[in-house]
């Protein structure tokens, strides 16, 4: 017998991202000064590619009921994007002079009234790894909970390039704050990466990126601290709101930043594991530009910050391995759970089919084969074309996407760098 509980009237449900998911309307009005030396001022015109974006984007402004990114649509690439939104530690907040109209703002207030929350896995891994965001809540229900570890694990994973501390530096200069022991730090981290080739580091930093790492932590410190007292005597004379002390908040969390990284850096060997990387994006390179580091378990993280003493609920087509629930379980830093395998709708003998093409010769540096395209193309025509694509990098899937249009008489797709909405409004 089943009971019904009255709740006397439909609860109120609010969509929750991050701030940097929508356009600041403070800095869109000119509120954090003059922009970065990677950053186009509007004045200039669309004359590229990026420029037209920029263009698109604050037209767009004008119409925005939302400031949300998923709605425009087409999208824009990430850098773009960046030069009308802010983070979560760039964001003035409470001292915004825009507070008012601020699209971000207006969503926070939503959710701090509704009774239901819809958020996503980044604004979790924030929750895990950084700082409180969704506030009190009594449940939490994860749904797609088998990526939740790798989500985690990404926004607690950090990395330290010589580009992130000249940034960095520009930002305490725009502040008034000198920035020559960081530049200093920049260049010994530049020597220190040298010639190294992309490779875990199974026994420490070494003694010359050590250095780097220290004297980049100690200046980062020193000018943060600068930083914050410049900030002060703005905030005294010209009150928090002003485009001095957004320039000064951008100064603060990019030096943060770069503090916290280092100390990662140099924390306890064995809680992370630690790699130098090329540049991102570029798989093929075999010159390091970044020193990442990443935390070999995020399952304390996900029981303390997540979990609590709160009644959570975990959900995914993938969750048990070999018959039960217990290495995801442990995973998720759960202590005993009470598990429920509902079954599936699909009879996977019948409807499915594994198919290992063990002729084609191992995926290699070079990309994607002529062989393994040819593959591609005949899989995709027994499939009548309703086909998706899964690749390990965007440069494999781009690859792969013009082989397909020069090879197939049928319509391809390419998601690239656009909003998951924007591709799925692309989809007939």
């Amino acid at each position: 017998m089943h009971s019904r509980v009255s709740l006397g009237s439909r609860p109120a449900a609010a969509l929750f991202k991050g701030r940097s998911n929508y356009l600041c309307v403070h800095k869109m009005a000119g509120g954090y000064g003059e922009p970065d030396e990677d950053m186009l001022p509007i004045s200039t015109g669309p004359t590229s590619a990026l420029g037209a974006e920029v263009a698109r984007l604050h037209e767009w402004a004008d119409e925005t009921e939302t400031g949300d990114r998923d709605d425009l649509v087409p999208g824009v690439s990430h850098r773009a994007w960046a030069q009308v939104s802010v983070s979560g530690r760039e964001c003035l907040e409470s001292k915004c002079p825009m507070l008012k109209e601020c699209f971000s703002q207006r969503v926070r207030d939503h959710a701090a009234q509704s009774k239901i929350v819809v958020t996503n896995h980044a604004v979790l891994g924030v929750q895990a790894a950084s700082h409180d965001m969704l506030g009190e809540h009594q449940a939490l229900i994860v749904d797609e909970a088998h990526e939740l570890v790798s989500r985690i694990t990404g926004a607690a994973t950090h990395e330290l390039t010589v580009a992130r501390v000249d940034r960095a530096a520009s930002a305490a200069r725009r502040v008034g704050v000198s920035s020559e022991d960081i530049d200093r730090a920049a260049r010994a981290l530049d020597a220190a990466l040298g010639d190294e080739r992309p490779t875990r580091l199974r026994s420490g930093l070494g003694e010359e990126l050590a250095a780097a790492i220290e004297l980049v932590r100690g200046a980062a410190r020193t000018a943060l601290s600068a930083v914050q007292r410049a900030t002060k005597t703005t905030a005294e004379l010209s009150g928090p709101g002003d485009s001095a002390s957004a320039t000064a908040k951008v100064a603060s969390a990019a030096l943060q930043e770069i503090h916290d990284v280092c100390e990662e850096l140099q924390g306890e060997h064995g809680r992370y594991v630690i790699w130098l990387a090329p540049a991102d994006g570029d798989y093929d390179s075999q010159v390091a530009e970044r020193i990442v580091a990443a935390p070999l378990d995020v399952a304390s993280l996900i029981r303390d910050r997540l979990i609590g003493e709160r009644a959570s609920v975990f959900t995914s087509a993938t969750l048990a391995l070999g018959g039960n629930f217990d290495a995801m379980a442990r995973h998720l830093g759960l202590d005993e759970p009470e598990c429920l395998d509902a079954g599936s709708p699909f009879d996977y003998g019948r409807q499915g089919i594994l198919y290992v093409a063990k002729h084609l010769d191992r995926p290699g540096q070079g990309g994607i084969s002529e062989e393994a395209l040819d593959e591609l193309a005949a899989l995709i025509e027994a499939a009548g074309g309703r086909t998706l694509g899964l690749f390990s990098s965007h440069r494999a899937g781009q690859a792969a996407a013009e082989a397909m249009r020069a090879r197939l008489d049928v319509p391809i797709l390419y998601q690239a760098r656009r909003s998951i909405a924007d591709a799925r409004r692309a989809i007939p």
